[in-house]
């Protein structure tokens, strides 16, 4: 069987992405098909296939486990960032004891268990700070 999509084929399937809301990571999310059974719509949905559709629900299992050891900060470069909701981040991450963090930060900041900051905010903090080099794209 063929994977080209014929002028018959009305129905489409994809497999979307979701990301970590706090380190980025990209996981394989739902299966989306189109409900509308049309040419155009299954052209639409698997045209979606492997595209990154928003954030998952909670955080992964490893920033919950950093999580689980204290309060998780993860760097970001503000310079770089474009979307508030969707800071860049640098690839830097630190886990604080909850009481250093209820020194640097608000109750309600240390509530949610997590937080970006910039990474020259990070120096300022005596935070180790490394030069890390990105990943190529592929």
């Amino acid at each position: 069987m063929s994977t080209v999509m014929s002028k018959k084929n009305k129905l489409g399937v994809a497999l979307v992405k979701e990301a970590c809301r706090l380190c980025g990571t990209l996981y394989d999310g739902p299966i989306v098909m189109n409900k509308r059974l049309t040419v155009s719509m299954a052209e639409k949905v698997k045209a979606m296939h492997g595209e990154v559709i928003g954030f998952l629900p909670e955080p992964c299992d490893q920033c919950k486990d950093l999580m689980s050891k204290g309060f998780l900060i993860i760097g970001v470069i503000e310079e770089k960032t474009d979307d508030k909701n969707n800071p860049w981040r640098s690839g830097h991450q630190w886990v604080l004891r909850m009481n250093k963090a209820r020194e640097i930060f608000t109750e309600d900041v240390c509530d949610k268990g997590a937080a970006f900051i910039d990474i020259s905010l990070a120096k300022t903090l005596g935070l180790p700070v490394a030069d890390i080099i990105p990943k190529a794209e592929s």
